[in-house]
């Protein structure tokens, strides 16, 4: 039973290395994609890139912990407090991007109003 458990144990550990290093892949590709996307260099862009680093690690410290739950009950518990502060983050994040997004869009409007003058 022991030699089971540990066998599971390892290969859980495993698969969260293997679940980390697919993440973090990804994070280089979606950086790459930053780089390149027009907004890249504003307000909006920078904050967006910072939200997304930010979201990434939560979800994987999330991850770290939850794995380390010792009953279902426990795992509940985690998974309740993850769902409430990402709901929260979302709705913060939503209010910055949105008061952002509105100031980038403005200096836009301005510098070809001023080229069409």
């Amino acid at each position: 039973m022991a030699d089971e458990t540990n066998r599971m144990e390892k290969a859980v550990e495993q698969s969260m290395s293997q679940a980390q290093e697919a993440m973090e892949s990804y994070f280089d590709v979606v950086q790459k994609a930053f780089a390149m996307n027009p907004w890249s260099g504003t307000e909006f862009g920078d904050k967006a890139q910072r939200f997304y680093s930010q979201n990434i690690q939560t979800t994987l410290e999330h991850v770290q912990k939850l794995s380390q739950a010792r009953d279902l009950q426990e795992a509940i518990k985690i998974q309740t407090e993850y769902l409430q502060k990402q709901m929260q983050s979302f709705v913060e994040q939503s209010k910055t991007l949105s008061e952002a997004f509105i100031k980038s869009a403005e200096s836009v409007l301005k510098s070809r109003s001023g080229m069409s003058s």
